[in-house]
């Protein structure tokens, strides 16, 4: 799907998941969700398209938070766990990339 400009929809919701996960590391994913839900919501409108790809988008960047264990989730297992900083740096990178990149896709797919 394209918008009027021919940006795809697809790189303007990563675009929108990448902004949201950078916001989530500085609060929390609640944050996250309440500051850029109604900005998803407005942007949607005023493109004329349907609202639901763009929250879905900024809750999914606000939960998948794995890059750092500065998250709350990821503050649980620290420490018990014997993980280092970089270990999340290795597994939390692809699978955050993963995240964004499927969501991004799959979300107008689901939601027109």
């Amino acid at each position: 799907m394209r918008w009027r400009d021919g940006t795809s929809s697809s790189s303007l919701l990563a675009l929108f998941g990448v902004i949201g996960i950078v916001v989530q590391f500085m609060g929390s994913d609640s944050a996250t969700t309440a500051l850029f839900g109604p900005v998803a919501i407005a942007l949607a409108k005023a493109m004329g398209r349907p609202p639901e790809p763009f929250v879905v988008t900024v809750a999914m960047a606000a939960v998948a938070a794995t890059l750092t264990p500065l998250a709350h989730h990821n503050l649980l297992i620290y420490g018990p766990g014997g993980y280092r900083f970089n270990d999340y740096l290795r597994v939390g990178a692809p699978l955050t990339l993963v995240v964004a990149i499927v969501v991004a896709f799959m979300a107008p797919l689901l939601w027109r």
